[in-house]
């Protein structure tokens, strides 16, 4: 997700819009700077938009958290699934793939305990699947995007342009998107209302 969201000024309006509110583990971290290294899985866009994506997070050390406080037996059942899900898919396994998935799943049901509201965002189908199994509300790129529009931070035109490249290189179902604008008529908007009572 915040690789697709690695652009210079899309960045700028992200944290600005969500200034105090994303956070990322440090197993993300770690996933992200894996991608920013030249390996056959990793395309070149995924590269840059790894690079561009660990840039913005070291001028942001704030979003990482590394507290690593969740039940570690949750962990391990969210990272078993995410690996037979992946599995059953025909997908590649083991090693450290799923982990920042697993991690921030994790603290996310440790959030929720201590009642905080928290709203997990991924574009990876399978830990949307697993979050929902914890009860763990989630949105993808699409979703934030469209947000963004609502809000007046992002117009049409290039929100929708940025969704098509991401869409070629992330897991998100382009059927579960809708127009990307604003449906605001007597000033209220069905998608702004819905995006506010989850956030």
């Amino acid at each position: 997700m915040l690789c697709a969201a690695a652009r210079q000024w899309l960045s700028f309006i992200l944290f600005g819009y969500y200034a105090g509110r994303v956070q990322i583990t440090s197993a993300v971290l770690d996933e992200i700077r894996y991608r920013t290294k030249p390996r056959a899985e990793n395309s070149g866009w995924m590269q840059s938009a790894a690079s561009e994506a660990v840039r913005v997070i070291g001028l942001r050390p704030s979003l990482v958290d590394d507290s690593e406080q969740y039940d570690a037996k949750i962990f391990d059942d969210v990272h078993r699934r995410l690996q037979s899900l992946a599995e059953a898919a025909g997908k590649a396994v083991g090693g450290n793939r799923h982990t920042g998935e697993a991690e921030s799943i994790a603290r996310c049901v440790a959030l929720v305990k201590d009642g905080e509201k928290v709203i997990f965002l991924t574009n990876d189908t399978d830990a949307s699947r697993v979050a929902a199994e914890h009860r763990i509300a989630t949105l993808h790129f699409g979703s934030i995007l469209q947000e963004l529009v609502c809000a007046g931070r992002l117009d049409t035109n290039r929100a929708s342009n940025l969704l098509q490249e991401v869409l070629q290189h992330s897991g998100i179902n382009p059927g579960a998107i809708g127009a990307l604008s604003c449906l605001a008529s007597g000033g209220s908007c069905l998608t702004c209302d819905d995006l506010a009572r989850r956030l």
